[in-house]
This record gives C-alpha cells, structure tokens and sequence, in this order.
C-alpha cells in the first residue's frame, strides 16, 4: 500500500482516485459524474413556486419563492439558492432562505443532498434519483423544533402544469408522518 502525504492530508492507496500502480506515479484529475449534467438539464435555469406551508401556527401559510440552481466546486455539486417569501408576514415576519448542495455519489449510486436554512436549521438526505420523473428524497433535519425525519416528492410528469413538490415530516421515527409543505414551481 503507497501512503502520500498532502498537506495536512494524507491519502492511503491512492490507486482508487486515479494515481496509476508502479512507475510514474501520476494523479488524474477526478471528473464530475454524468449524472449531474443530465439532472441540470431538467433543472437548469431559476424556478418560480407557490406553496403552503402546513401547520405553521395551528394554519396553513401561503408563500412564494425562487430556486436559482447552478453547478459549482468544479461542476462536481448542485448549488440550489431559495427564497422563500411568505403571503402573511404577521405569521412569518421573515423570509426562509435556503442554500442547497447536491451530488451524485457514483460508488453507492445515490444523490447526497445537504440544505442549511437562515433559521440555523439542516437537513441532510439521500435519493435513488429520477424515476419515471419522480424523485424522492429522504432525510434527517435538525434545527429549533428539534430533529425530524423528511420526505420530499418531486413530480415532473406533466411539466405543462409545473413540478410538483410535496414535503412531510415525521417526528416519531417514521410510524407517522405529516404533510410539510406542497408547491408547484415553473421555469
């Protein structure tokens, strides 16, 4: 087993990130999955959604927002900036904001997904990935009310309508769960 040392950083059998076995011992550059180019494709370009919000304050919130996504580090992540504006401002004085950071985890075949909310909330899930233009997403968040499993639906089957985006939530390990939040969102 070769051991290189970086830095700070040091990298044991570098052949499984691209340093060839014997002789000339050279890095290649990793490249970004194909996954994440064909995702941006469906995804390129800023949203426009209208939503509820369910159960906020014992009522349903109206609210709209803005996803602006873009790839970035390299074209490696998914960068997904929203603003989220709520209808009543007496319920929600603030708008939500949300900077989200995806991949494509090509050894275990699965999207990682990594949100932070200006609320100091987080919400860390994973996905299979597009089927049949349906996602599902499914996580942890962690934040003031506590930490709570998630589930978001993502339904692109009938684009002329908008993608539809549900959310729930689920505070009891997932024996029951509970709507979140439900949009629809148009380039």
């Amino acid at each position: 087993m070769r051991k290189l040392s970086i830095g700070f950083v040091t990298i044991v059998g570098l052949t499984g990130l691209g340093l060839a076995a014997g002789g000339d011992q050279k890095m290649e550059a990793p490249k970004p999955p194909q996954e994440i180019a064909d995702m941006m494709k469906g995804m390129g370009g800023n949203w426009k959604c209208t939503g509820t919000f369910h159960g906020m304050g014992g009522s349903d919130m109206k609210y709209t927002s803005t996803v602006k996504p873009k790839t970035e580090l390299g074209g490696f992540w998914v960068h997904e900036s929203v603003d989220i504006k709520p209808a009543d401002k007496k319920m929600m004085p603030g708008d939500v904001m949300v900077e989200a950071y995806m991949t494509y985890d090509t050894s275990a075949k699965k999207w990682r997904r990594v949100e932070m909310m200006n609320d100091g909330a987080l919400v860390v899930a994973t996905s299979d990935g597009m089927k049949d233009m349906k996602l599902e997403m499914d996580g942890d968040a962690y934040g003031s009310h506590g930490q709570m499993m998630i589930k978001v639906n993502l339904d692109m089957t009938d684009m002329k309508a908008g993608m539809q985006v549900k959310g729930q939530i689920s505070t009891d390990k997932g024996r029951t769960w509970t709507p979140m939040f439900e949009e629809v969102c148009k380039k």
